[in-house]
């Protein structure tokens, strides 16, 4: 039998998988010119990732009671069953901040490696965009710390 748990997993782990892969696609694509044209167009699986997307978003629910439920198991009328989910925010409670260092690092190397062309103009690119990804990647971790 086929239930809604297992069709949200299914979803949930083809939507990450082709989101890796075009993300993949598109950066070997844009680093070493490798034509994916002739085996798969990528707008073919950008609009498959957007569809898993879809229905990710629609599919996935965070585990939360409801009013009435938490009512009744303050008045002790419900049995409280105990669950260990690790959650976004468990895990961005732990010290992981050296990882936006290297994506911004990174950023700075590929935006580097494709405007070479343009001279010094290259290096201004290249640092303001490496600090906005280190800056930006920052404040939305941030934003999720002031949320707890």
């Amino acid at each position: 039998m086929f239930f809604k748990e297992d069709f949200v997993k299914i979803v949930s782990y083809v939507f990450n998988m082709l989101l890796v892969l075009y993300l993949l696609l598109l950066l070997f694509n844009q680093l070493f010119n490798f034509d994916t044209g002739m085996v798969l167009s990528l707008n073919y699986l950008l609009i498959l990732v957007i569809v898993f997307g879809i229905l990710f978003v629609f599919t996935s629910k965070e585990d939360t009671l409801e009013k009435n439920e938490t009512l009744k198991i303050r008045k002790g009328k419900k049995e409280v069953k105990e669950y260990k989910m690790e959650s976004y925010s468990d895990i961005l409670s732990k010290d992981y901040s050296w990882i936006v260092y290297v994506f911004g690092i990174l950023g700075f190397l590929v935006i580097k490696l494709k405007t070479y062309s343009l001279g010094w103009f290259s290096w201004v690119i290249s640092i303001v965009a490496g600090i906005l990804i280190i800056l930006l990647s920052l404040l939305v971790l941030g934003e999720d710390e002031d949320e707890k």
